[in-house]
């Protein structure tokens, strides 16, 4: 039987707390462990006793109970690896509590607990481990001011995009501001509309036109406005408000529409800080159904562009990560969404300042050292993660999930046969019903798959498309 999505969560947050039972624990009252000089990833403390050994306590800040399935499970898988450590979970879920009570309920975890990581797996996560890093100064991580700037999309790209910049201007919802006076953008369509400061994907339209502008307006300012509201206490208690005006205002960022049917390609550009240096992580390509261009195919990695493209994009990253250290950012990743443009020129899409969870078991996959949340852990203990890099003759996709069929998610896949399926995942119950999107359709999981490049991944999707697909005719894996 199905649990609901309700019962599911229920579960898997009995499951994260019981799972505290199961790591045996050392309680400390340490500061984090200095990176040695020569960058090992397991340094050695005064008694000669190596990292793993060395007791964590660990406040995990996913916020919402499906985000603590990965991390219990990679405590579970390498609990012989690291028996002393301990996992704590903050119950209060977001945003059902605000994030400044949620903050508080952390500190006094932190207290009572003796907590010396904090681990942030999204994005409302991230600003909650920044104000605890402010206030407890043994906890590494990033400031404040770095993931308010990484997060208000229109500041990412006023202080940090400069030359990478696509061509932006601002739309606040309490009027449509024709023209822009930001970048020189004079409201060119089509366009792209997003929230400034959100978290999800919610209310991110394509606009045609002055008509599309005005609805989204009419449409989504009241959305935005209770979107922000319950950061507004946390955010004010850490920044100077005086320092952005716009906090506090419903504001759209109108920005300009990257085709990505054709050859502009958008790779995500992974890394982090570590002590104040830049490491990189991996490039990773979104693909796309060439007959249904705006529906996720996938993630791949590694990418298909030349050693020339990836190299602009990590100057690119490096020229961002140059202007972000200054404010604070350190001791986290950082994940960029970027285009990579047929004329050779690169663009930031987005700035994510937290791990790419996500593709967390792509990247486990396809890299060695490729364990995203034990170089996570690494790095908010201060030590610098084995490097990764891609498995030479391995190709990964991490392949969506989707139907633009609409009613119950058990009528479109076989839950049974998808059971059965390695790397896979379901987000609904077989009685759940989606209402898809026109364009993208309804993702309803995901599943991993690996082999020795594109074709051998794709046979291998033919073959299990055919097992549990209930209806091809409403996939995008269907006559494609």
């Amino acid at each position: 039987m199905m649990l609901s999505a309700a019962e599911t969560s229920q579960k898997c947050t009995a499951n994260i707390i019981e799972n505290e039972k199961t790591l045996q624990s050392v309680l400390e009252n340490g500061t984090a462990v200095p990176l040695l000089e020569n960058g090992t990833a397991e340094p050695l403390l005064e008694n000669g006793t190596a990292i793993q050994q060395r007791p964590w306590n660990i406040l995990v800040l996913a916020l919402s109970a499906p985000n603590f399935a990965p991390l219990r499970g990679h405590f579970i898988e390498h609990s012989h690896t690291y028996p002393q450590h301990r996992l704590h979970v903050c119950e209060k879920l977001y945003p059902e509590n605000d994030m400044l009570s949620i903050y508080e309920e952390c500190c006094k975890i932190i207290k009572e607990k003796s907590i010396n990581i904090c681990l942030a797996t999204n994005d409302i996560a991230a600003f909650i481990r920044a104000a605890l890093c402010k206030t407890f100064p043994h906890i590494r991580g990033p400031s404040f001011e770095s993931i308010f700037v990484c997060n208000h999309k229109y500041y990412t790209r006023a202080v940090v995009g400069g030359t990478h910049n696509l061509k932006y201007s601002l739309l606040d919802l309490t009027g449509v501001e024709n023209g822009g006076t930001a970048n020189g953008f004079t409201m060119n369509f089509p366009a792209i509309a997003k929230p400034c400061l959100s978290t999800t994907s919610i209310a991110v339209s394509k606009i045609r036109g002055e008509k599309d502008l005005i609805g989204y307006r009419n449409r989504h300012k009241q959305t935005i406005l209770e979107m922000v509201e319950p950061m507004h206490d946390l955010v004010a208690k850490f920044l100077v408000s005086e320092s952005y005006p716009l906090l506090k205002r419903p504001v759209a960022l109108i920005e300009e529409y990257i085709d990505t049917s054709g050859p502009n390609k958008v790779i995500n550009v992974d890394g982090y800080v570590c002590n104040g240096k830049v490491y990189h992580w991996a490039l990773s390509e979104n693909i796309y159904w060439s007959h249904r261009p705006h529906c996720f195919k996938g993630i791949c990695l590694p990418t298909s562009l030349s050693s020339e493209m990836e190299e602009k994009l990590w100057e690119m990253y490096q020229t961002i990560m140059d202007k972000l250290i200054p404010l604070g950012f350190n001791n986290q990743f950082l994940n960029v969404e970027t285009f990579a443009l047929a004329n050779g020129e690169v663009r930031f899409m987005e700035i994510n300042p937290r791990m790419c969870r996500i593709i967390s078991d792509l990247f486990s996959n396809t890299l060695e050292n490729g364990d995203l949340l034990r170089a996570s852990l690494d790095i908010a203990a201060g030590t610098l993660p084995k490097q990764a890099k891609t498995k030479e003759g391995v190709y990964g996709i991490k392949c969506y999930l989707t139907t633009f069929g609409q009613g119950r998610v058990g009528d479109f896949i076989d839950y049974d046969a998808m059971s059965l399926i390695p790397n896979s995942s379901l987000h609904f119950s077989d009685d759940d019903v989606i209402i898809p999107d026109e364009e993208s359709g309804s993702m309803i999981g995901y599943l991993v798959l690996t082999g020795r490049g594109y074709k051998e991944c794709m046979d291998e999707m033919e073959i299990i498309k055919n097992k549990i697909l209930k209806r091809p005719d409403v996939s995008p894996w269907y006559g494609n």
